[in-house]
């Protein structure tokens, strides 16, 4: 028995009806959501040439991490438009281009961190303003400071 015929044909009264009534209609309306959705979510299709560009762009950020490009640079660099590097970086690697470019920082940090360099210096090579900076990013990223975590000698990052 289809929704319509069901919300007709109630079998209940009262209260119970009334409930029985709007758990259907919501029903139908998570139905009809679905329905118009399924046009909606579909993931844009990225030309080889494009997804070169994306990686192309992926590596400008690594060689960069000090000084990056903004992000409509990085998108003329490589001849993509802002939009699409957006989407392809999200699609391709799962991330936004500034959250590779955090990530990137972040491992390339605890590799110095564990040769013993300072955290100012760290903090300057992998392109923060300040030290202080630095230190409430990689706090956020890894729950420790990167003092305690140079101390714990790179274990369990």
């Amino acid at each position: 028995m289809t929704n319509y015929w069901q919300i007709l044909q109630c079998p209940y009264q009262g209260m119970t009806q009334t409930l029985y009534l709007e758990a259907k209609s919501l029903e139908l309306i998570a139905l009809f959501l679905d329905a118009i959705d399924d046009g909606g979510t579909a993931q844009p299709v990225f030309h080889r040439d494009d997804l070169e560009r994306i990686h192309q762009a992926r590596q400008i950020l690594q060689s960069n991490l000090q000084t990056p490009p903004s992000l409509i640079d990085l998108a003329r660099q490589v001849g993509l438009n802002d939009r699409k590097l957006k989407e392809g970086f999200r699609q391709v690697f799962n991330t936004t281009v500034f959250g590779y470019l955090t990530q990137q920082r972040m491992e390339k940090a605890c590799q110095l961190l564990g040769q013993q360099r300072s955290v100012a210096a760290v903090a300057a090579i992998v392109g923060y303003a300040s030290p202080t900076a630095f230190s409430g990013a990689f706090r956020r990223k890894f729950g420790i400071t990167p003092k305690a975590y140079q101390l714990a000698n790179c274990r369990g990052a």
